[in-house]
């Protein structure tokens, strides 16, 4: 990071690669120490000189305490700017930033503070934060989006390919159903 992202405390600063925190826990003692970690990363960061990046995702462990205080951490450095924020595609992230971000004052438009929009998701995580006004930035979760394309073509022509066979076996069923009883309506 010291390498490509700016200087903190400069205006413009910005990080160009940034940390994925939260997948990496392993259990639940490591979730309950990430914000120790999270401010121990943001000392290193300033007293080598760059913007922190991090990318906050979701861990199966994380609780919606351990959620909040990761988030508040990372916003105060955000408020300060010293850090930029990516959040992860979780609902308990998602509510615990816009609270924050509110909680603290942060301009929506200014505060380098990004909600992530996954590729082909129409879920409440994805979409109201761009919405409501917040940076949203899309993300494909599976490879390159040239790629992507033809995976998410492919995948929908075996969804579509799927319901029609569950369709003809229903309509077969029922064309089975109404012959086995003399094509009579039953009441």
């Amino acid at each position: 990071m010291r390498k490509y992202n700016d200087a903190p405390l400069r205006p413009g600063a910005a990080a160009v690669v940034f940390l994925s925190y939260g997948s990496t826990a392993t259990s639940g003692r490591d979730v309950a120490d990430m914000p120790r970690r999270l401010r121990a990363e943001l000392s290193l960061a300033l007293w080598n000189g760059y913007t922190l990046g991090i990318k906050l995702v979701d861990y199966p462990g994380m609780n919606d305490v351990s959620c909040v205080d990761c988030v508040m951490v990372l916003l105060s450095a955000v408020r300060v700017c010293r850090a930029e924020l990516m959040v992860g595609h979780n609902l308990a992230l998602v509510a615990a930033a816009v609270a924050g971000m509110a909680r603290l004052r942060l301009d929506l438009e200014k505060a380098p503070v990004y909600f992530e929009h996954l590729l082909k998701a129409a879920d409440p995580q994805s979409v109201t934060p761009g919405n409501e006004g917040y940076k949203v930035y899309k993300y494909c979760p599976f490879d390159n989006v040239d790629r992507a394309k033809v995976r998410l073509v492919s995948q929908r022509a075996l969804e579509l390919l799927t319901q029609l066979e569950m369709l003809l076996q229903v309509r077969q069923q029922a064309m089975n159903g109404s012959q086995s009883d003399g094509g009579r309506m039953r009441s």
